[in-house]
């Protein structure tokens, strides 16, 4: 019987004119092809400057890709490298060709382009882990029936806001800046340029499933755009009885007053028996719900994010209590990262730098950058033995410091 004989890929930067071949990487092993109008939409965004291929015997057989992002954290927005376009034959797997990708991509970002954290989406969390990302954030789908959409008698209201009908792509230039003024608030938010915000609202025919258009309804009071909501509708019947679905794709308000008007919106529209979105875990609908069981929340990992420079990193962002703490963080991933960083500051601002000081808590590259947009509390993971700390008040400290006052959620996947 033959044997395989030992893999010897080659990781370099992908050429332009290797697209094609990246798609068809991609396409064998996600074991599904890309419509011609995705592969364009896609595309658009595309940063070959960032694309990294892994050649055996002169074949590309794995390729990941990343793209220039700005993304909320507590207090600031850092610079953050997205993370895309990932995967490896399936003749290829289990031979390091993934970890050799990994490995020179997350060295790329810390000497080339410099970004201090990198997060991705990921199907298949159980494999980056091993690459020091940890689950940053979590997403709530909630399906919640027309006959369950009524609001608490006191949901906030404001009679001089009125909802207008727009073209998606024309509404562009009115959403975006009270998309940008939301993402401020929320950590793991993306502050999107011209083309991620086109990306936005790219609607492909071929992923339509059978639903209208995309729509967007501006919340407008005067001539203050106040939030916005982009869906599609699925029509459908049961026995004669209209049954469609509303697939919410993105509701964003600078207003409570307007975010409620925009839930009434979507909430009771003709012909349809049910809302579908996906949400932040603490997003008010849940709170505005007379009868919040049934929109039946489904709590599920979204972004998946590591820490690429811990100083500068921990440095970015602000913390909700003074904290003056010495981490010790593992990360034979990213080796640099490795050692001992003292952490100092509070609502204004922090400094993190090396130092050779005895450490107070210790964490793995996961842990740091589970806990970094401070969804996911220290102290959960110490009681699940993954953090450890000289006694718990060093462990409690850190915990209180990271919180933010809302849970981080991303609602532009990229």
């Amino acid at each position: 019987m033959g044997r395989m004989r030992e893999m010897t890929a080659t990781v370099r930067q992908a050429e332009e004119k290797e697209w094609d071949a990246l798609d068809a990487v991609l396409s064998e092993a996600y074991g599904r092809q890309q419509p011609p109008d995705v592969r364009a939409a896609q595309r658009e965004i595309f940063e070959f400057d960032r694309a990294l291929v892994a050649e055996d015997e002169g074949r590309i057989c794995g390729c990941v890709s990343g793209y220039a992002l700005r993304m909320s954290v507590p207090g600031s927005v850092v610079p953050a490298a997205g993370v895309t376009w990932c995967g490896v034959l399936p003749t290829h797997r289990r031979r390091g060709m993934l970890t050799q990708l990994m490995r020179r991509q997350l060295t790329d970002i810390h000497e080339r382009w410099g970004e201090p954290v990198a997060a991705l989406f990921t199907t298949e969390p159980p494999i980056y882990g091993r690459y020091g990302y940890g689950t940053a954030s979590h997403e709530m789908l909630v399906t919640v029936p027309r006959w369950a959409g009524a609001l608490v008698q006191d949901a906030p209201s404001d009679p001089s806001i009125r909802l207008t009908s727009v073209d998606p792509l024309e509404a562009v230039p009115l959403a975006e800046p009270v998309h940008a003024v939301a993402a401020r608030r929320r950590p793991g938010m993306l502050l999107r340029g011209a083309a991620w915000a086109r990306h936005a609202v790219a609607d492909p025919p071929s992923l339509r499933g059978g639903s209208s258009p995309l729509r967007c309804v501006l919340a407008v009071r005067g001539d203050e755009v106040l939030g916005f909501v982009r869906y599609a509708t699925i029509p459908a019947a049961d026995g004669g009885i209209h049954a469609g679905t509303v697939r919410v794709r993105e509701i964003c308000a600078v207003e409570p007053a307007a975010g409620t008007a925009l839930w009434r919106h979507v909430l009771d529209l003709d012909l349809t028996a049910a809302v579908v979105a996906r949400i932040p875990v603490d997003d008010p609908l849940l709170r505005l719900l007379v009868d919040p069981r049934s929109a039946r929340p489904t709590v599920s990992d979204q972004l998946h994010l590591r820490l690429v420079d811990v100083g500068r990193a921990l440095a970015a962002r602000t913390y909700a209590a003074d904290v003056d703490v010495v981490l010790e963080v593992r990360d034979s991933f990213c080796p640099w990262n490795a050692g001992r960083w003292r952490l100092s500051g509070g609502r204004d601002g922090a400094a993190c730098e090396a130092t050779g000081d005895p450490a107070d808590v210790s964490l793995g590259a996961r842990e740091l950058g589970a806990v970094y947009l401070g969804g996911t509390s220290v102290s959960s993971l110490a009681e699940a033995g993954l953090v450890e700390g000289r006694g718990p008040a060093a462990v409690a400290r850190l915990s209180r410091a990271l919180v933010s006052d809302l849970a981080p959620f991303t609602a532009c996947r990229f």
